[in-house]
C-alpha cells in the first residue's frame, strides 16, 4: 500500500515541475527560475570576486566554487563563500587562489511542500584579473572584468567628496537613468559591507553617509541599474 500510495505522488511532481531530474540528491527541476543577469566583479587587490544577481521571491540560494590547477590536475573546494541576500538583489564573494583557475556555479532552492527543489547551475570560470570571466549563456549575463573601471552607463557619472574620506561621505551620481538601483560598498577583499536599495527620480542623485565604521583602506562603489547597466568609482578612507 505505501508503494501505491507513493507513485502517484512522483507522477504529480513530474507533472507540476516539468521533467525534473535527480543530480547529486538535488532535484533539479525547469519550474525553479535558474539563475540570470550574474556580473562578476573584481576585488582592486584580485584576490576576491564578487557574483550578483538578481533575487526571486521564495528561493535561496547556493554558490559553490572549485579551485582547478590545469596545469596539475588537482581541484580543490572553494571556502569562505560569503553570500548576502538584501531580498532585491545578492550578492556572493568568493577568494581567488593564485595559480588556480575558479569554477562557480549559483543554484536557485524553492521549497514546496516541505521538500526542496533546485534549478539548473549558472555556471562561470575565471583565471583572475588578467582574464575576462567566461559566464554561461552570455545572451542572459553580464561578465564584469573589473569593477574599478566599469563605467558603462551613457552620460553618467558617479563621484564620491570628500575623497579620501574620514568621517561623512557624499555620493554624487548624475546620468539619464530613472528607477530603482542597487548600491553596494566592496571592501579591498571584495566583501560588500555595505548594500541598500535606491531609487534616482531625478538627473542627480545625492547620498550622504558615514564612513566611521570602515576600517582604513580602498573601497568601491558600486551602483546597479535594473536595466543592467551599472557604474562604479572607489574613494580611500583614512
Amino acid at each position: 500500500m505505501k508503494s501505491l500510495f507513493l507513485f502517484p505522488l512522483f507522477l504529480t511532481a513530474g507533472t507540476a515541475f516539468g521533467q525534473p531530474c535527480l543530480v547529486g540528491g538535488r532535484i533539479q527541476t525547469p519550474a525553479v527560475a535558474k539563475v540570470t543577469e550574474t556580473q562578476t566583479v573584481f576585488a582592486t587587490d584580485c584576490h576576491a570576486m564578487t557574483i550578483s544577481w538578481k533575487a526571486a521571491p521564495g528561493q535561496s540560494y547556493i554558490v559553490t566554487g572549485i579551485y582547478d590547477d590545469k596545469a596539475g590536475g588537482k581541484a580543490l573546494p572553494a571556502d569562505n563563500v560569503s553570500v548576502i541576500n538584501n531580498g532585491r538583489e545578492c550578492f556572493a564573494t568568493i577568494p581567488l587562489k593564485p595559480g588556480y583557475a575558479l569554477q562557480w556555479s549559483i543554484q536557485a532552492v524553492q521549497a514546496v511542500d516541505g521538500r526542496s527543489f533546485y534549478s539548473y547551475p549558472m555556471r562561470g570560470e575565471t583565471a583572475g584579473c588578467e582574464k575576462q570571466p567566461i559566464v554561461e549563456k552570455s545572451d542572459e549575463a553580464v561578465a564584469r572584468p573589473d569593477i574599478s573601471v566599469v563605467e558603462n552607463e551613457p552620460k553618467s557619472g558617479l563621484s564620491i567628496f570628500p575623497n579620501p574620506v574620514t568621517g561623512e561621505l557624499t555620493i554624487n551620481w548624475t546620468g539619464e537613468y530613472r528607477g530603482q538601483a542597487n548600491l553596494a560598498i566592496l571592501d579591498a577583499s571584495g566583501k560588500p559591507v555595505t548594500v541598500m536599495n535606491i531609487r534616482k527620480e531625478q538627473s542627480s542623485y545625492v547620498q550622504r553617509m558615514s564612513a566611521n565604521a570602515y576600517s582604513s583602506g580602498i573601497y568601491i562603489i558600486y551602483i546597479s541599474m535594473y536595466n543592467g547597466r551599472s557604474v562604479s568609482t572607489r574613494f580611500v578612507k583614512n
